[in-house]
């Protein structure tokens, strides 16, 4: 064995663990070596470590063997991957993300001669012969498989690190969802001025009866006057309004008729107090339903009364065909705007080949 055991190097905050921490004085004090491209760990049960019968092994205690050496096996390959000795830099802490321990004999407490493990074809260790085949996986690694087997100092742990894999990046709470729509809310204020704002955070929200949902902060101007007309309108513009839409977004009613500054008509919706821009190919006439305070903004569901098209968006049948009418959506993070893609398939229907694969 090589060189000084992982689990010294973990830092202070993470060296608690009751299986190897070195700060547990009433732990196991598991230790994992190099050996050779193979890590190794060794383990002399105490005889109360016993399990239901004398002379054996706890179940638990060998689980957390396999538990303690398969993340410290992880942590020091990929210290080694970095290209880093123990002891340049502390060693990562991982947690199982699962473990799996099939037992295939009881483990004797009494140190007998070793077995050594083979690798399968997946890369997976399994035993000649032996007592336990444990699958450990950790956050960073696609898996990290061993055995344990009754050493001549004890049971000996054999693990290997398969191929790293990428993992995801926490990206924090954050208000990151796609496809994120772009919807023009059209409202009238108290004076009677029309006034259209871009919106991001909305969406269809029930069936019966039918509702969309606009979530706008207090400080807008349409906010105000979606409280006090109890009406809004959404208009989806195609991507030939991408300009017109964003400018929607960037300044404000209280001061500009945004409107006439952007080119686009007004139109008076008959169903309920509010306007709809005429350019847009499709446009939701709503009643507010429902209000609700969330923190920063305010959702506000609409009943759809109504959904109007312009008929060279809709197909043979009468239904919107996407492709005639081109929506684009927003993507929050890089703030751009982006097209809709080509037709993968069909709903409903599609998946019906994946449920056939099934049992």
């Amino acid at each position: 064995m090589e060189g000084e055991a992982f689990q010294d190097h973990y830092p202070v905050e993470f060296a608690n663990c009751f299986g190897c921490g070195r700060r547990n004085q009433a732990g196991l004090k598991i230790k994992s070596y190099w050996d050779g491209e193979e890590t190794v760990c060794r383990f002399a049960p105490e005889p109360h470590q016993c399990g239901g019968a004398p002379g054996f092994a706890c179940s638990g205690l060998v689980a957390m063997l396999i538990d303690c050496h398969g993340a410290a096996t992880a942590a020091a390959a990929k210290l080694r991957d970095e290209g880093f000795a123990l002891g340049d830099k502390p060693l990562a802490r991982f947690t199982a993300a699962s473990l799996k321990v099939e037992y295939l004999k009881p483990v004797p407490l009494d140190p007998v001669r070793g077995r050594r493990g083979l690798r399968d074809r997946r890369g997976a260790l399994r035993a000649a012969s032996g007592s336990v085949v444990g699958v450990h996986r950790v956050p960073e690694t696609d898996r990290v498989i061993g055995r344990v087997t009754e050493g001549a100092q004890g049971p000996r742990v054999p693990f290997f690190t398969e191929r790293k894999r990428d993992m995801k990046k926490s990206l924090g709470a954050n208000t990151i969802l796609y496809p994120t729509p772009v919807l023009l809310v059209g409202t009238y204020d108290a004076a009677g001025k029309p006034n259209v704002m871009t919106a991001a955070w909305g969406g269809i929200c029930c069936s019966s009866p039918p509702c969309v949902a606009v979530s706008l902060r207090k400080a807008t101007y349409s906010h105000g006057s979606i409280v006090l007309q109890r009406a809004f309108t959404v208009s989806v513009p195609s991507e030939k309004y991408a300009a017109a839409a964003d400018y929607c977004g960037i300044v404000s009613g209280k001061r500009a008729d945004k409107f006439a500054e952007a080119g686009l008509t007004a139109v008076r919706s008959t169903l309920v107090n509010a306007p709809y821009v005429g350019e847009f190919p499709l446009v939701l006439e709503c009643r507010l339903l429902h209000q609700f305070e969330l923190g920063l903004h305010t959702q506000f569901v609409g009943e759809i009364l109504d959904v109007k098209a312009e008929d060279d968006i809709l197909d043979a049948r009468g239904a919107v065909d996407v492709e005639k009418l081109k929506p684009f959506f927003f993507a929050p993070e890089s703030n751009g705007y982006y097209g809709t893609g080509r037709r993968l398939g069909d709903a409903f229907s599609m998946g019906k080949a994946v449920k056939k694969k099934g049992p």
